[in-house]
C-alpha cells in the first residue's frame, strides 16, 4: 500500500467520524456543547428542569431533545419604532 493510499484514507475515516454527530450526549460534552457549568447540569437533572435519561447511573442527553428544550426558551425580543411603540 502507497504511502498516498494511506493518507487518503486517513482523511476518508476522518471525515466519516466528523459526519457522524453523537445522538447522546454525557454530561461533560453537554457542557461544552451549551457552555453551562456540570453542576448544573447535574442540578437541572435531579430537579427535573432538563430532559434526560438514565443509562444504569449515568446521566445521558439526547441532542435532539435538548435543541427542542432550548428552542422552547427561546425569548422574543421586542422591537420599538421611531415613536416608542412595540413592534413584533
Amino acid at each position: 500500500m502507497s504511502q498516498d493510499n494511506v493518507i487518503v484514507g486517513a482523511v476518508l475515516q476522518e471525515n466519516r467520524e466528523v459526519i457522524v454527530e453523537k445522538k447522546l450526549l454525557r454530561v461533560e460534552e453537554l457542557s461544552a456543547y451549551m457552555g453551562t457549568p456540570v453542576a448544573t447540569l447535574y442540578t437541572w437533572t435531579h430537579q427535573k428542569k432538563i430532559p434526560h435519561l438514565k443509562v444504569g447511573r449515568s446521566v445521558r442527553f439526547d441532542r435532539e431533545e435538548i435543541n427542542l428544550w432550548l428552542k422552547g426558551r427561546r425569548v422574543a425580543v421586542s422591537v420599538f419604532s421611531e415613536n416608542g411603540v412595540v413592534k413584533r
